[in-house]
């Protein structure tokens, strides 16, 4: 008995092999992979984005990592600098894509994809009840544009802010 598991062990792929295959789903997003800068507008006034995305975790989760620098400006007399950082990951039970959106302001967005890549949140830690966010991305070659929408309890949603990015690696 023991040689015959000892043959199935040795005629099996490894199981780190099988285990190394990112997830189907997540590999839509592989157009985001790199280093991108760009410009962003809304609420928070104007501001230089930098953002770089890459695979994480033995491809299984996608990070990208965000910097908008406002500089001081009439809606904002000293400027700001919001980092934040994003994992997209693949549920395969649901067959959705997830989002989850770490701010440095100390908010925590959990998403999923409601449409192909539109996110909306299922989650916002750390604001009142009630509150809803969406993230919508277009992506085109090496530009990326994104749309951040806020919805207040009972409300509809109405854009924060949107970003210009190019690839800039």
């Amino acid at each position: 008995m023991r040689h015959v598991f000892l043959g199935v062990l040795l005629l099996s792929p490894p199981l780190a092999a099988q285990d190394a295959a990112p997830p189907q789903g997540l590999a839509r997003l592989d157009a985001l992979v790199g280093k991108w800068r760009g410009v962003s507008s809304g609420e928070p006034g104007d501001g230089a984005v930098e953002r770089e995305c890459a695979r994480v975790l033995a491809g299984r989760f996608l990070e990208c990592r965000t910097t908008v620098t406002y500089p001081p400006q009439e809606k904002d007399k000293k400027g700001e600098v919001h980092v934040d950082v994003a994992y997209f990951s693949y549920d395969r039970s649901a067959t959705v894509l997830r989002l989850r959106q770490f701010h440095g302001e100390g908010f925590v967005n959990t998403y999923r994809e409601t449409e192909p890549l539109v996110f909306v949140t299922d989650a916002i830690e750390n604001i009142p009840a009630g509150w809803r966010a969406r993230e919508q991305y277009e992506l085109d070659g090496d530009a990326w544009r994104e749309t951040f929408s806020l919805a207040q309890p009972g409300k509809e949603f109405e854009v924060y802010s949107r970003a210009s990015l190019m690839r800039v690696k």
